[in-house]
Order: structure tokens, then sequence, then C-alpha cells
């Protein structure tokens, strides 16, 4: 990237403070080409100078002035076509806030040792205006080895806030243990204690994953009172946990373990967590131990005996291993049999082998017996081992026989090895799928160079033919110069997945490969995958060109950001609102777009107002990937196309009407039919306005003879509306005792939620209140709090509304905070959706949902555009662009209701940054 040359840094103060907004924005809005494309000139020069913090200082003044502008003239119920600046300086700052997500610790830390940027220009790219970006504590990490000692405790603390500041707990507490080895002894235990803080607050499931990662890193008293929280979770929990970090317990923590395994009510629960202490045991207490846990055994399943043997197996005396043959031959399965016996093996004394040789060969399961025949191998004389090869030749299943041949290979003199390495291949390629590639692993070192290379040819072919056929990551480290067009060649081919493979791929490869991989990794990746690759080539590079990859890199994570995909749903929206002469624009942004169901969407609404490009939207349509959306956007196109395109769409996507009266009563007999409750519950409802009433009273006795208590009321629910009116009022005191049944708490508030629309208002109001109170007490679960509160939303007042948005904002779980904002955004009052939009504008799917609700209200009541303007805003205030465009997308109709027209200028502010921030 060429040097700016110096700028003046006061030219936008100083047109600001002259109220010279026009000049202003001429300033900061001009292109400059570079190698990478257009970019904004402004932009590119503090990034040069390393002052980029201060271009947002500057957007942010005429970013004012414009909303400022808009709000006088909204007031005034007034065109407001300064709205279009405003958007243009939001998509500006989100694009650059956006930036601080685009980087990868590697690539920084690559940066920063090449000399490419200072400690201190990496610093500032992750903590840019004073505002941390969550869960960026591995990247400042990181930077420790390469930063000023002055430095290294200002970067400690960042990363702290760093990680307390991520929004998931699994990440707070990989961030904390990544931190831990670079505290004093002084800041440790406040680390601990925030490490074990999330522990005890975690669910069980992330407890029973985060707890081994965090273990190796706690004192002895830490990790007693980690188990100590494990404990109050669940017993189970607490012996699975234990027996996991056995070794890194001290001796007193054992024998308290020990002491606390007659409170385990399972056996097979207090073998296990004895086995993982085996190794730990002086003799007398392991023999003792041992005798437990094989009597243990004897009343566990089959899997469980099985690992308790392997785990065993090493530690046991001659009397315990011939007890611990008797559980494996008791084994009602043949499989479970073999594989117990397998696990004793290489532990048995001489004198049982002729008994397990003669036990495999007369096994009748082939699966069970190639097992226990490959278990043997390295134990059998040269007699019993020619046997075993005769067994493997006479087996069936490819995969017994791939299995049984591959464990004689090493064991076989070198004239009857290629024989049977040849046979082992031809059974592992009829496996195929991963199978395969644990055969081929086993057998690639004891393959001749040539006969090596001559397979390499074959896989190649077949790779060619089928991308899956070969696993490329097994051969990497194998394929010699002249096969590596060929691997790039199948990488690029559907199935694969390319990042994987070329990252998997950049230590084997040739110096005189590197750009080969390089340019394609450039071809086919966007985003992350394609820094990681780039990341991982640059290394082995020469050193100027390595420097030359990492400024690429640098340039597409820090200026070069984002999806271009992530402009499709406003590119769509903003159509409408467009004269002619500006859609061929979108035609082409939209075609450019690499997601081709993206790409069909915006050539679909461009082709509607431009038949021109009718053939180019229908080739887009075509090949969108997904049937259900395929059909989606052919049905919006066919009634547009003329008869020869008509044609290539295939079957027509809207079937013509049939006898209404026939198929309704087909539908009906079909949904009634055998009293199946699935039938009912998919079938019936939409069927209800068209039903006879001699139709609705036959589906009435079959919902009252449903079985379950929720289906009945769910389906009475459902029928009430439609049943004559002197029926009603008993239908739904029948729907009402069947949601009484219920006894699942969620799923019965989600009911009466539906009820409550039906119920006279005094009932409706004491029914809603107390479900909501319910919802928000510890009688339903916080997994299941989103789906309840969701389903409350449509009956609950503007104060009630208050009170579920707040317990949704509050969850810590992201997935759980969406689901509950999304669902219940649809209900916000208007004042509700003002309070909560900044909330709103955390994530994607949540800013859609606000924006939504904010449209239709200044749909129905246009004097509550501040509602509008707030969601937008806080949609353009967002940490990444895509949010941005959320908000956009939904209320594009509203902006152009604002500016009184023409979306020209939106339309150049959403092309113009997209081409500087990709």
């Amino acid at each position: 990237m060429s040097e700016e040359p110096i700028f003046d840094r006061d030219a936008a103060r100083r047109l600001a403070g002259a109220g010279q907004w026009g000049g202003l924005r001429r300033l900061l809005a001009a292109t400059v080409d570079t190698e990478f494309g257009p970019v904004n000139a402004r932009c590119h020069a503090h990034q040069t100078h390393g002052s980029i913090d201060d271009y947002l200082d500057e957007v942010e003044p005429a970013r004012r002035h414009a909303a400022e502008l808009t709000d006088a003239a909204v007031s005034a119920g007034q065109p407001a076509p300064a709205l279009h600046d405003e958007i243009w300086f939001g998509l500006v700052t989100a694009g650059l806030r956006g930036r601080r997500y685009g980087i990868s610790a590697d690539l920084l830390e690559l940066a920063v040792t090449e000399g490419i940027w200072t400690s201190r220009r990496a610093l500032t790219q992750l903590h840019r205006d004073g505002r941390l970006v969550p869960g960026h504590g591995r990247s400042i990490l990181q930077l420790l080895p390469h930063v000023p000692e002055d430095d290294r405790r200002r970067l400690i603390a960042l990363a702290s806030a760093s990680t307390a500041a991520a929004e998931h707990d699994y990440a707070r507490v990989y961030g904390w243990v990544d931190l831990l080895p670079h505290l004093t002894p002084e800041e440790r235990p406040a680390t601990t204690a925030r490490i074990l803080d999330e522990l005890r607050a975690m669910d069980e499931f992330t407890f029973r994953n985060m707890l081994p990662v965090a273990a190796p890193h706690l004192s002895h008293d830490e990790l007693r009172q980690a188990l100590a929280a494990a404990a109050d979770h669940h017993p189970g929990l607490w012996r699975a946990l234990v027996a996991e970090v056995a070794p890194l317990l001290s001796w007193e923590q054992v024998l308290q373990a020990m002491e606390t395994l007659h409170t385990l009510e399972s056996p097979a629960w207090r073998a296990e967590v004895l086995a993982a202490f085996v190794p730990r045991l002086p003799a007398d207490m392991r023999a003792r131990a041992l005798d437990d846990i094989l009597d243990a055994a004897a009343d566990c399943y089959e899997d469980f005996r099985e690992q308790l043997l392997a785990d065993i197996a090493v530690h046991l005396s001659a009397e315990q291993l011939d007890r611990a043959a008797v559980l494996a031959a008791d084994s009602a399965y043949l499989v479970s049999r073999a594989r117990m016996l397998a696990v004793l093996v290489p532990h048995a004394p001489d004198r049982w082998l002729p008994q397990l040789f003669s036990t495999a060969l007369e096994t009748a399961d082939e699966q069970a017996r190639a097992h226990l025949l490959a278990a043997l191998v390295p134990r059998l004389p040269d007699a019993p081992r020619r046997k075993a090869l005769a067994s493997a030749s006479a087996l069936a299943g490819p995969w017994a026989r791939a299995q049984l041949l591959t464990a004689l290979v090493p064991h076989l003199p070198d004239g009857t090895r290629g024989i049977v390495i040849d046979r082992a291949l031809a059974a592992a390629a009829a496996v195929g799928g991963p199978w395969r590639g644990t055969v081929l692993r086993a057998l690639i070192p004891y393959l001749s160079p040539e006969r090596l290379d001559s397979w390499l040819d074959t896989a190649l072919a077949e790779m060619a033919a089928s991308p899956d056929a070969v696993d490329l990551q097994l051969i990497a480290e194998h394929l010699a110069d002249r096969h590596w067009p060929s691997v790039f060649t199948a990488v690029t081919a559907a199935g694969h997945d390319p990042k994987r493979l070329l990252h998997a791929f950049v230590p084997h490869l040739p110096d005189d490969q590197l750009e080969s991989a390089l340019s394609l990794a450039t071809t086919i990746l966007r985003g992350h995958e394609l820094q990681a690759v780039m990341t991982a080539l640059a290394p082995r590079l020469p050193p100027e060109r390595r420097v030359a990859v990492l400024r690429k890199a640098l340039a597409d994570a820090t200026v070069v950001i984002g999806d271009a995909n992530e402009r499709a749903p406003v590119l769509a929206a903003l159509v409408p609102h467009l004269p002619a002469d500006r859609l061929p624009e979108v035609l082409a942004a939209g075609a450019a777009l690499s997601d081709p169901s993206h790409r069909a969407e915006v050539l679909v609404e461009v082709a509607l107002r431009l038949p021109a490009a009718l053939p180019q939207a229908l080739d887009a349509v075509l090949a969108v990937k997904f049937p259900a959306r395929r059909a989606a956007l052919l049905t919006l196109l066919a009634p547009h196309l003329p008869a020869d395109l008509l044609r290539r769409a295939g079957p027509a996507p809207l079937a013509p009407a049939g006898d209404r009266e026939h198929d309704v009563a087909v539908a009906f007999e079909e949904a009634i039919a055998a009293q199946r409750a699935y039938a009912l519950r998919d079938n019936l409802p939409p069927l209800l306005p068209q039903l006879s009433a001699d139709q609705l009273e036959r589906a009435h006795a079959t919902v009252l003879a449903l079985d379950s208590a929720a289906d009945r009321a769910r389906m009475l629910t459902a029928l009430v509306p439609w049943l004559p009116v002197d029926r009603r009022v008993g239908a739904l005191r029948e729907a009402l005792d069947a949601a009484g049944e219920i006894v699942d708490t969620p799923w019965r508030i989600c009911t009466l939620a539906g009820l409550a629309p039906l119920l006279p208002v005094a009932d409706r109001d004491l029914l809603v209140a107390d479900a909501l109170a319910l919802t928000l007490s510890t009688a339903v679960a916080e997994h299941s709090r989103p789906q309840t509160l969701v389903a409350l939303g449509p009956v609950l007042s503007e104060a009630q509304l208050d009170r579920a948005m707040a317990a949704a904002v509050a969850f810590d779980d992201g997935n759980r905070r969406r689901q509950a904002m999304d669902g219940l955004a649809s209900h916000l009052p208007p004042p509700l959706v003002t309070r909560y939009a900044g909330v709103a504008a955390r994530d994607t799917f949540t800013m859609t949902a606000m924006a939504r609700r904010a449209s239709a209200i200044v749909t129905a009541e246009p004097g509550q555009a501040h509602v509008a303007l707030a969601v937008l805003r806080a949609g353009l205030a967002a940490s990444e662009r895509r949010i941005a465009y959320a908000a956009l997308a939904e209320l594009t109709g509203f902006v152009a209701a604002v500016t009184d027209g023409d979306l020209g200028p939106t339309l150049d502010a959403v092309l113009q940054t997209a081409a500087w921030w990709r």
C-alpha cells in the first residue's frame, strides 16, 4: 500500500468549526485508488499515519449535524434529505468499528514480529476509541513477548478486562485460564476466584466441559472448591469430573474422594472413579480397588465394562486377569466379548493364547472374529499367523477383512507383505468413508516408494471423479511435486472444506507451490478463512514476499472487511424506491454477490421492474441450492417470465386450484384418521375455517379422544373460535381443564398463553399475570424461559412486556437473549421499541426484528417517525456493519417516506462504503 502524502490533520476540525458542512462531507467522502481497489482517501491517510481514531472523530460532528437537520425536518413535518447523509456517515462508522473484529491473534502477532506494525499500533487495533473488543484477550496476550516491559502490566489489565466483557461464560474461562501464567502470585487469587465463580454459575453441560480446561491451572484448594460445586450440581457429574481430573488431585484429595464414593448409588460410577485413582494408589490399596472394580464390572453394561477393563488391564494381577477374562467371556454379545478380550490380550499370559486363538477362529460374527484376531496377531507364532491370514481372506465383510489384513502386514515376510497390502487396500476401497482412512494410515509406512507413488496416482484419479473418495489430509505429507496441481484442483471441488485442507497442506507444500496455494486461497476463500491460510503461508515465504502478503492480509482485515452478501437485503429493499436509471447499478452489485441465494434475491427484485434482467434473474434463481428458497423465488418470478423462460424454469411453481370442497374433505379425513395426534397438530388447524358444522363436530370428538393433555389443549384452543357460539364455552372449559393436566410447567404456560385471548378480560388478565410471574420464577428453568416469554408476548400489557423484555435482556446466554427478544419485539408498543433499540443492536437477528416492528408502527401511525429513527440510529451505531444493514433493510420504506421519495443517495451510501470496506 503506497504512502499518502502528508495531509492536513486540522482541515476537518476547521470546516466543522466554520459550519462548512458541505465541504466537510466532500473531504470525508473523497476516494483514492490503491492496489486493493478504491478506498476512502481521508480514512486511508489516517490509516497510513496510525491515527484512524481521528477519522472517526472527524465523522462524528458531520453525522451529528445531519441528525439535527433530520430531527428538525421530521418535527416540522417536512422532508428530511439529511437522513441520507446520516445513513452514509453511519455506514462509514459501522464499517470502521467492525474492523476491530477482523484481525486474528496470529496475524496480529506476525504483523509485530515482522516489523510491519509496532506493538502499540497493534494494541490500538484492539483498543480503539477507548473501547475494548470483548473476547480479544488472547490477541492481547500474544503481543506480550513483543512489547516493552513498561507495557506488559497494561496489556495484562486490558486482556483481563476484555475477557470479562466476553459474552459467553466458557469464553471468559478460556480467557482467564490463558491469563494465569502471566500473573504475579499476588494477582492470581482474584483471577482464579473469577474462574471458580464462572464454573459455579454454569449449567451442568458447560461445567462438565470447562472444569478439565481450568483444572490444570487451579491449586489443590481451588480444585477442591470446584469439585464441591460439581457435587452441588449432581452426583453423577461429580464422579465424571473426579475421574477426569484424577491425575491433578493431591493425595489427600484422592483419599477424600474415595471416602465419598459410598454416596454414589451406582456401582458403575464408583468403579469409574476407582479406575481413575488406580495408578495413584499404593500396592495394597490398588489390589483392593481392582477387586472392587471387577465386582462392579460384572453388573455394568457392555460398553461400560469394556471401558473399565481397558482402564485397569495394565494393573491387573494374574488372578485378576483370570477374573477379567471370565467377565469378558460372559458377555452375551459376540462383538462386545471380542472387544473386551482384545483389551486383555497385550497383558495375557502365554498360556492363554492358544485358547484365545481358537475362540477367535470359532467366533461366528465376522467383525468380532477380525477384532480379536487383529489384537492377537502381534503375539502369535508363524503357524497361527498363517491361519489368521487364511481366515482374513475368507471374511466376506470388507471392513472386517481390511482390519485383520492391516494388522497382519507388519508381521509378514517381505515376499508375502505386498500381496496382503493389495488385498487390504482393495478391502479398504470397498469400505469407503473414514474407515478407509484408518486402514490407509496404517498401511502407508509399509509401501515402497514406487508403490506409494503408484497408489497416490490412483487415489488422485479417484478424487477427480469423486471429491470425497480420498482423505487429502492423510496423503499430504506423501505427495510428490507433480501431484500438487491435481490436489489444488480437488480442493476447489464440491465436498471439500477448502480452508481446512489448504491450512493442513501448508507444512507439506514444496517451495515452488507456495505461490500457487496462495493464489488459489485468494481466489476461493474470503474473510477469516482467507486470513487463516495467508497467515499460515506467510512464514514460509521469502522475507520480501512475506511482508507483502502480510500487508495484504492486514489490509483485508482492517480496511477490506465484511461480507458483500450482507448488503443483499438492503439492495433488494431499495429497488422499489429507485428510478429506472439506477437499477443497472443494483443489478451489477447483485450479480457480484458470491452467495447464490443472496444474488438471486437481489436480481429477482430488479427483474420485476427491469424486464431485460429476467434471463439473468432466472439463471440466478436456478442456481439456488435449497429447494424451498428456490421455489419461493420462482413463485415471485414466474408471473413475469415469457413462455420460453417459463419452460426453462421447470414445473409451474403454483399448481392450479382444484375442487376446493373435495380437497378439503380429503384433507380432513386424512387429518382425523386413526386419531393421529401428529397429523391433527400439523393438518387440522389450516382446515378449520373451511369445515362444515358436521366436520367441526367430528373434529371436536376426535380431539377430545386424544390421550395427551397437551395435544388436547392445543387442538381445542385452535377449534374453539370455529365452533357454534353455544358450544364455545364448554369447549373452552375442556381446553382449560386439559391445560391444567399438563405436568411440564413451561409447556403448560405456553398452552395457557394460547388460550388467554379466548377468555373474558378479567379471567385473561389474572391468568396472564400468574403465568408471567411463574415464568420469571425459578419454577421455569432458564433454558425454557425464552420460549415461555415469547408465547406470552401477544397477551402481555405494556408494563408486562417491559418486565418480559428486561428478563430477556438479562440472559447471559446470547442465544437465549436473542430468542426472547426476537419473539417479543413484534408485540412492543412504541415507547418500548425506543427503549430497547440500543440493546437490539447487539446482533443482526434482534435488530431485524426490532426494525421490522418499528416499520410496522410508523406505517400505521406516521406520527411515530421518532420510533423508527431511534431504531435506525441504533443500527447505524452498532459495532458491526451487517447490523446497520439489517436495520436499513427493514426501514427502507420509512427512509423513502421521510426523504420524500428517491433513495438514490442511500444507494450511493451503500455502494460507496461497501467499496471501501468490502
